[in-house]
Formats: structure tokens, sequence, C-alpha cells
């Protein structure tokens, strides 16, 4: 399987820059998994700590070079960050307010909380089908695994595979189970996401985008990485384009909040 976060990465970059405050300021990035993202920001001119409990992910994100803490957000001491960085990690939190409030307490005054995320629940009908149907086209072409849509659903779901269920044939529902939503623990929408940093001070405009690419990407197991970033590519062109003419919501969004006493 691709590292998601390398082929998202300029995409990623291009949407986040224009909330950050210039170099050499410091970020706490929470959740960088494999640090592609706090590598690039590092080679910039960042100073950006990592956080990320997962310990083989740590581990990768430290070979990168990133000073990266394997540890929960709640267990790290150093405060006085200029950024606290949420690169679609917050939706996994399970305490949200509690999460945020952590967040803003790591930052010096006047400090600003930067998120990118997806709205999950904007998901419809139409999404759910483009997502399914672009994996099952990868899959038959040998490109990609179809064990379900969603990159973490294993680890969610406490199994390494996917089994059959009723709903397979309905691509919403199928969305909403593999997702979490069926489950007594769903994930956090977007809208409660933004609800939350708005408790933190005024948050700037939501710039919404195309990300059901990633997900469908992030399946892909066949081809060489320069096919890979063509499908990506690709796949990113199509979603815009439905987005665009109505067809498609743009389940995708960056904003940030300065954090206010």
């Amino acid at each position: 399987m691709f590292d998601l976060t390398t082929l998202a990465l300029p995409d990623s970059l291009a949407r986040l820059r224009p909330l950050l405050p210039d170099p050499p300021a410091r970020v706490l990035e929470v959740g960088c998994g494999r640090g592609a993202l706090a590598a690039e920001l590092g080679r910039l001119g960042w100073q950006v700590t990592g956080v990320e409990p997962d310990e083989e992910a740590a581990a990768l994100a430290a070979k990168r070079g990133v000073d990266v803490l394997p540890v929960p957000l709640a267990e790290v001491a150093a405060t006085g960050f200029d950024v606290v960085l949420f690169t679609r990690s917050l939706h996994h939190l399970p305490d949200l307010d509690a999460t945020l409030a952590d967040a803003a307490g790591r930052l010096r005054a006047g400090g600003v909380v930067v998120l990118e995320e997806f709205a999950r629940e904007r998901v419809d009908a139409a999404a759910a089908a483009f997502l399914y149907d672009a994996v099952a086209v990868l899959g038959a072409a040998g490109m990609a695994d179809d064990e379900s849509a969603h990159p973490h659903h294993a680890a969610h779901a406490g199994h390494a595979e996917h089994v059959a269920h009723p709903d397979e044939a309905d691509p919403l529902r199928r969305w909403q189970r593999d997702r979490g939503e069926l489950s007594d623990e769903p994930l956090h929408t977007g809208a409660a996401i933004l609800a939350g940093l708005a408790t933190l001070g005024r948050p700037s405009a939501v710039d919404r985008h195309e990300s059901l690419w990633r997900i469908v990407t992030s399946r892909l197991t066949g081809p060489d990485e320069e096919v890979a970033a063509r499908v990506a590519g690709e796949l990113r062109r199509i979603e815009r384009r439905r987005i665009a003419d109505g067809s498609l919501p743009a389940i995708g969004f960056v904003t940030s909040a300065r954090v206010t006493d």
C-alpha cells in the first residue's frame, strides 16, 4: 500500500501554508503519522515537533528527521508553540472538546490552531458511489485493495479482513458502516469539529475542497509511484470537476482559529 501522505503532500501544503505563520514559527503537529508533512515543513524552515502515539508510524517519522514524540497529546509537556496543527487526525480523537482545549494550552499568546479535516457527514449517495466505484475499477485492474475504501477500517473494526455485509450493495450504508457512523462511538463530524474550534477563538474562513480522491488512492497497491501519482491526480481532477458542477459534495476542508483568552 502506498504512503498516501507522500502523494497528498503537495495538496496539503498548498492549502495549509496560507494559514501558518511564517517560518521559523514553532509548529506542533498532532497525529503526524509517518511524518511526510512535518518533514517538509521542517525543510521549508518551520520548527516542527510531531506527536504520534503509534510507535511504528512515529519510528518512520523519526527516520524522516522529524522530532517526534511517541505519546498522546495529553502527555506532551512542551508549550509555547505558535501553531498546533491537526491534519486529518482530530476526527479520530475521542474527546473533541478536551483535545482542542489541550491544544490551545500548548500555544503562546496569539497562537493558532490549524485544521485539515473532512466532513464525513457531507458524504451523500453520489459521493459514496463515486468512492466505491473508483476503488472497484482500480481493483479490477489489479491496482487496488478493495477490503474497504477506508484506509484504517480494519484497525477501527478490530479485524484484518473485510467481511461481506448485507449493506454492501448500498454505497451510502457501506460508507456509514466503514466510517463507524453505525457504531456506538462514531468519528467526529466536520460540523462538530468546526463548532469546537469556534470555542477557542475567531475561526478563519472554511476552505472546502475535494477529498474523496485521497481515500480511493489510499487503496492503491499495484502500480509504481509515478503511476500512482497520475491516478491520484486524475481522480482529484474528476472529483473537483464534479464538485464544480454540483454532482458531488466537497467533503474536505481547512480552517484555523487564533486562540483568545
